[in-house]
């Protein structure tokens, strides 16, 4: 093979590779009205090959979420104006399956129960680890992953149900035929 060619070949590989990494890829929406909390996720998230984004309020980050494909929010709850709570509650009512992170560093005025019950997936206090941080999305992700194997097993059982009961109908309609 020409060198010229073993090149195209490698250039496809790293395109393809770098497609697949993007498709694993997280794209985060960090809401905090913290700025050095909102650069260090960031900077630690984007290092691990995620993609942030990062409003400092919840209206901000209300107009991200339909603005581009965020599989992650990772929400502070104290924030002026809307809190974490009500900005995740408002997005849910769009993006249903969309899976939060809440933290807070007023861990005694919530309990993870009304966070969680709430509709968060997870919820850290700060200050918190970064390896805190990434063990928890590595869990949501394995969940998420998990969840889409399972409601594609389901897509495909009753595709199969389907199909058999279309099978049945036609050998009995064909049964019925015989008769006649």
């Amino acid at each position: 093979m020409s060198i010229l060619r073993s090149h195209g070949v490698i250039d496809m590989e790293l395109s393809r590779m770098e497609s697949s990494l993007k498709k694993q890829s997280e794209h985060i929406l960090i809401v905090d009205d913290e700025e050095a909390i909102r650069e260090i996720l960031t900077d630690f998230l984007e290092e691990n090959g995620d993609f942030c984004y990062v409003p400092s309020n919840a209206n901000e980050a209300l107009s991200s979420l339909t603005a581009n494909p965020i599989t992650l929010v990772i929400s502070d709850i104290k924030m002026p104006g809307m809190d974490g709570i009500e900005f995740m509650k408002e997005a849910k009512q769009f993006f249903p399956d969309l899976d939060f992170m809440i933290m807070t560093g007023y861990a005694s005025d919530y309990s993870y129960t009304n966070i969680i019950n709430a509709g968060a997936t997870d919820y850290m206090t700060k200050p918190f680890k970064l390896e805190e941080l990434k063990a928890k999305m590595e869990r949501i992700k394995r969940e998420r992953r998990l969840l889409n194997e399972l409601k594609e097993g389901n897509r495909a059982l009753k595709l199969a149900i389907d199909k058999a009961n279309l099978m049945s109908i036609k050998a009995e309609t064909a049964n019925l035929e015989l008769d006649q």
